[in-house]
């Protein structure tokens, strides 16, 4: 894949992945586990699984470091990853 389509599928992954963490339902319990255990304050983990601008950093870093090292394996991730970005944005706006 040429760069900037790889830069494309790896933002969409990782805003998927951080709205996964944050937001999405189907994590509600662990999310609730998290901050009830550790209450919300910076620089806790409670903070990270609430802010998808938190916690967006560390996965865009991971992502950079799989498609570097091992672009052959993330793919498999990063491609359904960035389709089900696309598709729950086009199917909360339509």
């Amino acid at each position: 894949m040429t760069l900037w389509l790889w830069l494309i599928v790896d933002a969409l992954a990782c805003y998927r992945l951080a709205r996964l963490i944050t937001t999405d339902d189907i994590l509600t319990k662990p999310r609730g586990y998290i901050t009830t255990r550790w209450p919300v304050k910076p620089g806790r983990l409670s903070e990270l699984v609430l802010c998808p601008w938190c916690v967006s950093i560390y996965f865009g870093v991971a992502i950079y470091a799989m498609t570097r090292y091992i672009p052959a394996v993330w793919v498999w991730a990063a491609v359904p990853l960035a389709l089900s970005a696309v598709a729950g944005y086009l199917s909360e706006r339509a």
